[in-house]
């Protein structure tokens, strides 16, 4: 529903527009919504509504109908009835143009992934649809039936032994295991589960050829969609060094600097780095401390002993870098900037204006130079390493040092600008 009566977000988020499902969304956005009277119309697409409402009300009480000081005759009458018949017209129309093509009709027939009902024992990776049954001390969970579930066996989604229980079964048998419910009014207890098997599906594939390259990618064969993966594979890779890379050389030149760390600022940074965790990282989960160390493993006094030991190697890692910026005589320009508040703006999930205003706003604008001239200096040293991977062999880092010196150094920097924008 949401694409019918908006801009279709949903779709364009999860990318599943084909070239010529993308122009017909536009070309609904230029006659100002796609159903009439839908989340996002047009201003006149509700103007239209209003001149239909009034003219039907000025029949009813037997007068002239007028809107705005304007009287609705029938060239207005014409126009509005045009407008309201277009939108059904081109959906019809165009859907069956669509339809008539083969790669955009095999896209709505959904030619993806798909399960299959199957008459045999279940399997891993076989799609089952299940009901639920939960008890514990005999008693019956009053949110501890479930019916109607599926569930794809070996995908770990539900609960402990499920698996083992499922599988082997065909349609209408039933198995009973013990498990650690977790959720629910009863989270954390052990239950008695009775699942019951109602159908077993397979899962079925797509053919790999040049039909599926079409439909899943911009690519026309599947040779040059396997070239796209495996260049972007190689990319993530060499970013992956480039990042590991950096944090070698920076962990290496804090060893050969001795660097004092003032005790009062220390302890900000602790305050800090855990006020952040429990109000906005574990808050945003719906855990609290002690919750989050059980779920961890780790006793107070771990937890304690290693926020130190990052809080002092964030002090020691800014003075170096904020040094060996003045040493280095570094600066940063307008794009250096822009190109980091782009990506902090997409890392905090908010859109670049927001995120730039925010930014203006709580006067933090030296803060991210600060993180654009830290990385640059980074970059500096790592340019004058040589760093080799596991096999010997040297790595050039040259494409992407600069991108991960500024995400190394901006890390630390991010906690500080959450705890200043909630005390804002």
């Amino acid at each position: 529903s949401t694409t019918l009566t908006s801009t279709g977000a949903v779709d364009s988020f999860h990318s599943s527009f084909t070239g010529l499902g993308g122009g017909i969304t536009l070309l609904g956005m230029m006659l100002g919504e796609i159903a009439p009277g839908g989340v996002g119309s047009g201003l006149y697409g509700m103007l239209v509504m209003a001149v239909i409402a009034v003219f039907i009300a000025g029949l009813m009480v037997g007068r002239t109908p007028e809107y705005l000081g304007k009287k609705i005759g029938t060239r207005e009458i014409k126009q509005a009835a045009l407008y309201i018949l277009v939108t059904p017209a081109l959906v019809l129309v165009l859907t069956a143009a669509a339809m008539a093509l083969p790669t955009p009709g095999h896209s709505m027939t959904n030619s993806g992934a798909h399960a299959t009902p199957v008459e045999r024992a279940a399997e891993d990776g076989d799609v089952v649809t299940i009901d639920l049954e939960a008890k514990v001390d005999g008693e019956v969970l009053e949110d501890g039936v479930a019916s109607g579930v599926s569930y794809t066996i070996g995908s770990g989604e539900l609960l402990d032994g499920i698996d083992d229980a499922v599988k082997g079964l065909e349609a209408g048998g039933e198995a009973t295991f013990t498990s650690e419910l977790k959720g629910g009014s009863a989270a954390g207890k052990e239950a008695e589960v009775t699942v019951k098997v109602t159908q077993v599906a397979k899962r079925e594939l797509p053919e790999l050829d040049d039909d599926f390259a079409q439909l899943a990618s911009e690519f026309d064969t599947l040779e040059e969609l396997k070239a796209d993966s495996r260049k972007r594979l190689e990319n993530m890779k060499q970013y992956d060094q480039a990042t590991q890379a950096q944090e070698r050389v920076l962990d290496k030149l804090l060893e050969l600097v001795e660097v004092p760390v003032p005790e009062k600022l220390l302890e900000d940074e602790i305050n800090t780095r855990k006020h952040n965790l429990e109000h906005h990282q574990l808050g945003q989960m719906g855990l609290d401390l002690a919750k989050y160390l059980e779920i961890q493993g780790k006793s107070e006094e771990e937890f304690d002993a290693e926020t130190k030991e990052a809080a002092v190697k964030g002090i020691k890692t800014q003075f170096v870098l904020d040094e060996l910026v003045k040493q280095e005589k570094l600066n940063v320009n307008q794009e250096e900037l822009t190109e980091h508040l782009m990506r902090r703006a997409a890392s905090s999930g908010m859109s670049p204006d927001q995120f730039a205003q925010a930014v203006v706003e709580q006067g933090q604008v030296p803060l991210l130079v600060g993180e654009v001239a830290r990385g640059k200096a980074l970059a500096v040293v790592v340019e004058k390493a040589t760093v080799k991977d596991t096999n010997g062999e040297t790595v050039d880092l040259e494409d992407d040092e600069d991108e991960a010196a500024e995400a190394e150094t901006s890390e630390a920097a991010a906690d500080e600008k959450a705890e200043e924008k909630t005390e804002g």
